[in-house]
């Protein structure tokens, strides 16, 4: 197991170990920062835009549209947009949106849940 930002992960954790775990309590912000963690490890410039709690409720401070993913990540080149979601979790219709337009032109583009944790890895390797 490993012990990082204050998260507990195996290193080694399969795409189904990974969705039970995530099933058995684990929020979409673990998720998140696992996802984080993962691809910093790997070498990964990564930004997370969290929201936060104000008097009208939970906002994300940003200037522009809805949806935007919740991962950017960028390496020699290559930059990755990821949506994540729990299993039960639904994509808004600005999240599809913001989706559809980034890809094309070598974009990779990507809707994860926990049960695509391998993808995952492969991709931040």
């Amino acid at each position: 197991m490993e012990r990082g930002s204050g998260l507990l992960m195996k290193a080694d954790m399969d795409a189904t170990e990974y969705a039970k775990a995530v099933r058995e309590g684990w929020k979409e912000e673990v998720f998140v920062a696992h996802v984080v963690q993962l691809a910093q490890m790997n070498g990964w410039m990564v930004a997370h835009f969290r929201p936060a709690r104000t008097a009208q409720g939970w906002r994300t401070a940003m200037t522009g549209d809805k949806g935007f993913p919740d991962i950017v990540a960028a390496r020699d080149g290559v930059h990755v947009f990821a949506e994540l979601k729990t299993d039960k979790g639904r994509l808004s219709h600005e999240q599809a949106n913001w989706l559809d337009n980034l890809k094309g032109n070598g974009q990779h583009v990507y809707l994860w849940r926990p049960g695509d944790w391998e993808q995952i890895v492969d991709v931040f390797r």
